[in-house]
């Protein structure tokens, strides 16, 4: 019955609670990843699509599962951090609009989908989503979500939001999308 707080941060965080822990701390303080890892520090970014990128796309579903990865996903995203690049997801999600899912729905496959990948060594800095869609008449629909925005890709707004939230160098940075 106790409430846990947290927050996002894409800088370096680590338990040191076990005299283990606290020396491997010690060691990465001296390197500069450490540094880099500081919000102050201008990072370049790898943008992704969800589906259709990270997981298979099913034209004929109503939304996708974000745990069917494609094939190479998984090593390519490794190789994509080994390089010390973010990773960011930036997706759309109409399906919230169309009224086919609930937007506690998406959190939940969101972190399914973030969980499987950890167990792989693979970690999302942050997702970044659009509930929005312009189109009327689905049977469902949430209605103040039937608009037109700025956040739905192709525009930029979700893009624009990533690189003020977490100070990304975009000159060096690269966007995939399906």
């Amino acid at each position: 019955n106790k409430k846990i707080y947290c927050y996002e941060t894409r800088e370096f965080i680590m338990d040191v609670g076990t005299m283990k822990r606290l020396k491997l701390a010690k060691q990465i303080i001296k390197k500069d990843i450490f540094l880099k890892a500081n919000i102050k520090f201008k990072k370049p970014a790898f943008f992704l699509d969800r589906d259709g990128v990270i997981n298979k796309e099913h034209k004929n579903l109503k939304f996708q599962d974000p745990t069917n990865f494609n094939n190479g996903i998984l090593s390519g995203l490794k190789k994509i951090r080994k390089m010390g690049y973010l990773i960011i997801v930036i997706t759309n999600q109409s399906c919230i609009a169309k009224g086919f899912i609930t937007e506690k729905k998406l959190y939940e496959l969101h972190n399914k989908m973030q969980l499987k990948l950890n167990k792989s060594n693979i970690y999302i800095d942050k997702i970044y989503y659009c509930p929005h869609h312009p189109e009327k008449g689905f049977k469902n629909e949430v209605k103040r979500l039937k608009i037109i925005c700025n956040c739905r890709k192709p525009n930029n707004g979700l893009l624009k939001k990533a690189i003020k939230e977490l100070n990304i160098n975009v000159q060096k940075s690269f966007f995939i999308g399906n």
